[in-house]
């Protein structure tokens, strides 16, 4: 007959080994994003090819008909870190007050409305404060498009434009869309703009 000691002793070797082999349980809890400003705006301007127009203006414009568009802006995402994964583009655009509905789309077409849907392109080169008409980037992939509020009682912009890998430089330029028949504007004030309120946010969100 064995010992009750003995016994003892097996039986809680037996139970720590138990223990010891069950799997660790995994952290499932959702991690939280990451978003990063714009770091860089700049729109071209082909009135003025060699000038550089930096700040917290978003503007585009076409005269009308297939390849008019005058003014692209251009934007980049600087410093981002070489761990992050999944990197998503995202738009918040206020919607325009009701006393004003055509406070970012403007017409130059009479009797027509404005066009106010845009691309975002990638770029071949990042876009800098110095970046004018003539030294713009080379358009790249055509991510995504944006259609701009006009209309009284519009809803806002809340857009996930694109998801890509991460680069620790990411560029882009924005144009309207080549579809469109009439001529206009777009234009609206990023954060950072003064005075407040603002219209608009670009940002790039990562490791969800």
């Amino acid at each position: 007959m064995y010992s009750y000691a003995f016994l003892s002793t097996i039986a809680t070797f037996l139970l720590i080994s138990a223990v010891s082999a069950s799997p660790t349980p995994t952290d499932l809890s959702p991690r939280a994003c990451t978003t990063k400003v714009v770091d860089t705006i700049d729109y071209f301007d082909k009135a003025n090819p060699t000038i550089p127009f930096p700040g917290y203006t978003i503007r585009l414009a076409r005269t009308g008909g297939p390849g008019s568009n005058t003014i692209r802006t251009g934007l980049t995402f600087l410093n981002i870190p070489r761990s992050a994964t999944g990197c998503t583009l995202h738009l918040s655009l206020r919607a325009p007050p009701s006393n004003q509905p055509d406070r970012y789309v403007k017409s130059t077409t009479p009797g027509q409305p404005g066009p106010n849907n845009f691309d975002v392109f990638g770029a071949a080169s990042p876009v800098t404060y110095a970046t004018t008409w003539n030294t713009q980037p080379r358009k790249t992939t055509l991510w995504g498009s944006v259609n701009v509020p006009y209309w009284p009682g519009a809803s806002a912009v809340d857009q996930n434009i694109l998801s890509t890998t991460c680069e620790e430089t990411m560029s882009y330029v924005l144009e309207l869309s080549d579809w469109q028949q009439n001529g206009g504007e777009v234009s609206f004030l990023h954060n950072g703009a003064k005075p407040v309120p603002l219209d608009a946010t670009f940002s790039m969100v990562y490791n969800c």
